[in-house]
């Protein structure tokens, strides 16, 4: 499962002792062969866009998944446009054997955001009643689940907007909601605070202290993860963000790497979980594994950020790295105490994993900065180009992909034709890939990569370096940025609805 974090989510390796689980592998390319994919481009409800949710599962084992999309008619609360950045209504869906279903809001000609999906095929989210929180300047918005066709309202915590990031098995949901409580750091604002829904009860978290916390994540054992606020220190007044763990009716601060702060947390169905946080410090931003009442350190491919993005039930990890001296941003695979560099496409010098299966198949997206680039499949230590492995002139140029199951169904993100790729935020389309049988042609990615770029990129090899640097490093800042300051509930949201 994913962690609170950032892509949109929206990302030691130079004090690296005994103690910190890093060792890396380096990834053998040879001549693979991989399965050809039956492709269907989901298309969107009327709008511009259609997009894959950055949070918990929403990708379930029988292909069945949840994601969001714009309509054709104009937001009416423009210009709060919280959803679509296109300003049009947004609608989220269920797709389930090629059917889409529109899940629906608490009001008419109001807006429905989907987060998760769960192995039953209820989806969970946050729906807009139609009205508009006077004071707040913010559409009302409820915490929802939709099952047997229906959407049921969770309710809040006393405040005007609540919303589900996170489902179970058990039809148990994790979120956030405004509560009634004054935030004294942030005037005019209510406190945010995690929840937990569960026998149609809504459970306020609490905090660790703060006036703060923001949780999503849910395991079939009950667990939740998240991150809250400390109390302030009585001389500084500063609170510092820790990633909890809520089990039995208590929070639990994990504390962190040596540093002030740290961030989470993603759960699997076994108890572990994975986040970030600063060793001693605070110069250096690592993953982690919590792991048997451990916080421990996964380490970096050699640079001073690491950050996770999917943790299987067999304790394997997906993120994004940067390598020695902070040069490139690259994706990696942990895996029984080792971080591997999963590379990146021929003559790309950026990499990110989003999706990783109990099989260890990887999958994301491989470009010159990270901005934009080509979805990409790795296994057995080959990273393929998805765009080589669907039939010649399909619809869509496949720009990232986000989700992989246990069948290898991947779904992601599209650009068709005419559109730039650095657009798919706003004029891209969801896709589906189906593996089918037989295989590629045999060539493997490398070389045919290779071939289209020696005909047609004239950048110098110090020119691409130096454009991957810039961009490890942007990455990097924006998420110093988020450790060093109070996280507000705007930004946290943004990460989840437009990463």
């Amino acid at each position: 499962m994913k962690p609170l974090r950032i892509a949109g989510l929206v990302l030691a390796g130079l004090f690296a002792s005994s103690s910190t689980l890093l060792a890396q592998e380096t990834s053998v390319v040879e001549k693979p062969h991989h399965l050809r994919y039956r492709f269907i481009d989901v298309g969107t409800l009327g709008g511009l866009d259609s997009i894959v949710p950055f949070s918990e599962p929403v990708l379930n084992s029988r292909g069945t998944f949840v994601a969001n999309s714009d309509t054709a008619t104009p937001d009416p609360f423009a210009p709060i446009c919280f959803y679509s950045p296109n300003c049009l209504v947004n609608r989220a869906f269920k797709w389930e054997a090629g059917v889409i279903t529109p899940l629906e809001p608490l009001g008419p000609g109001a807006e429905s955001e989907a987060h998760a999906i769960n192995e039953r095929g209820v989806a969970a989210g946050m729906a807009q009643t139609g009205d508009l929180d006077a004071a707040l300047q913010l559409p009302v918005a409820h915490a929802v689940i939709w099952r047997n066709g229906q959407v049921l309202d969770l309710g809040t915590l006393g405040g005007s907007f609540s919303g589900v990031l996170g489902i179970n098995n058990a039809d148990e949901a994790a979120g956030i909601s405004f509560t009634n409580i004054p935030d004294p750091t942030n005037p005019g604002f209510p406190q945010m605070h995690s929840f937990v829904w569960t026998r149609g009860k809504i459970i306020d978290l609490g905090t660790l202290g703060g006036p703060f916390s923001f949780g999503g994540s849910i395991n079939d054992m009950g667990q939740a993860g998240g991150i809250s606020l400390t109390a302030p220190d009585p001389e500084t007044g500063e609170s510092q963000q820790r990633a909890y763990i809520w089990e039995k009716g208590k929070m639990h601060d994990l504390g962190t790497l040596g540093g002030t702060y740290s961030d989470g947390v993603g759960l699997n169905n076994k108890g572990q979980g994975i986040g970030t946080s600063t060793p001693p410090g605070d110069s250096e931003l690592h993953t982690f594994l919590w792991d048997k009442g451990k916080m421990n350190d996964v380490g970096t491919l050699g640079g001073t950020f690491s950050a996770p993005s999917w943790l299987t039930d067999n304790g394997h990890i997906s993120g994004m790295s940067t390598t020695a001296e902070d040069e490139a941003l690259h994706g990696f695979l942990w895996r029984d105490g080792k971080m591997t560099d999963v590379g990146t496409l021929s003559a790309d010098d950026c990499s990110v994993a989003y999706g990783l299966n109990s099989k260890d198949q990887v999958v994301g997206l491989s470009g010159a900065t990270c901005h934009d680039g080509h979805a990409f499949l790795w296994e057995n230590g080959s990273m393929v180009d998805l765009n080589e492995l669907i039939p010649a002139g399909s619809a869509l140029e496949l720009v990232a992909a986000e989700h992989i199951n246990d069948r290898g169904e991947i779904i992601g993100i599209g650009v068709p034709a005419g559109v730039a790729r650095a657009d798919a935020e706003t004029k891209g389309h969801v896709f589906v890939l189906i593996p089918s049988e037989g295989d590629s042609s045999g060539l493997s990615t490398n070389e045919t990569a290779t071939q289209a770029v020696s005909a047609g990129d004239a950048r110098s090899n110090k020119q691409r370096r130096a454009e991957a640097r810039a961009a490890a490093r942007q990455i990097m800042q924006s998420y110093f940025r988020m450790a060093r300051s109070r996280p507000d509930f705007r930004t946290k949201m943004r990460l989840f609805v437009r990463p």
